[in-house]
């Protein structure tokens, strides 16, 4: 675990499972529904989840609300999954660029006689002052 120099937040990185853990975490999980080929699906599964066990949790959670699994059913299943298309983007620095946009308000209003500028960008820089307690109450909790 590592931090980052900006936050305290811990970033846990999970690394893709083995094929043979894959295909053992994919059995334990889907043991009891009734398959037409257990051996599509746990194919299917792997090309989907590519060794990340959160996904094949979830493809296992969504797999066991259907009552018989045949292949066109599992394909169907897996090839719409939408976890394998999405990804986690870290916006902090984003939201500090921003942030560091917007107090620069301050110093324009200062230039222009504008006091509504200067409240704002005054605003947020006591908003950047607190901004690391506010990430750290905003963490989130891994799986």
């Amino acid at each position: 675990m590592n931090t980052f120099f900006i936050y305290d937040f811990e970033r846990i990185t999970l690394e893709p499972l083995a094929r043979v853990e894959g295909m053992r975490l994919f059995h334990r999980l889907c043991n009891q529904l009734q398959f037409e080929s257990m051996e599509h699906a746990r194919n299917k599964a792997w090309d989907v989840a590519q060794g990340n066990p959160k996904m094949i949790v979830e493809l296992c959670t969504r797999l066991s609300k259907e009552e018989f699994l045949d292949t066109d059913v599992v394909s169907e299943i897996c090839d719409n999954y939408i976890g394998r298309e999405t990804q986690e983007f870290d916006m902090s620095i984003i939201l500090f660029v921003l942030l560091g946009g917007v107090m620069a308000l301050k110093y324009i209003g200062n230039e222009s006689n504008d006091p509504d500028l200067r409240m704002i960008g005054g605003l947020m820089v006591i908003v950047m002052l607190f901004a690391r307690s506010f990430f750290r109450i905003s963490k989130r909790v891994g799986l």
